[in-house]
């Protein structure tokens, strides 16, 4: 017996003839592209993630640590 299983993948495509936003759904079956999708799937959110996490700890990589001055003439 085959296995059944698959992964439904929904995502948001813009429409070549009136420009609105549509869903489109895709089911995959072969295991090895799964796999290889939720592998990518988990580096993306991973990333989102760390950054959103820095954002919060208020991290900027141009940030050297010094309050900003004013210079006045």
């Amino acid at each position: 017996m085959t296995d059944k299983k698959g992964l439904a993948i929904r995502c948001a495509v813009q429409s070549p003839y009136t420009g609105e936003l549509m869903w489109r759904t895709e089911v995959i079956r072969d295991q090895a592209v799964i796999q290889a999708y939720l592998r990518q799937r988990r580096i993306i959110e991973n990333l989102a993630h760390n950054r959103s996490a820095n954002e919060d700890e208020g991290d900027d990589l141009f940030d050297d640590g010094e309050e900003n001055t004013d210079i006045e003439d």
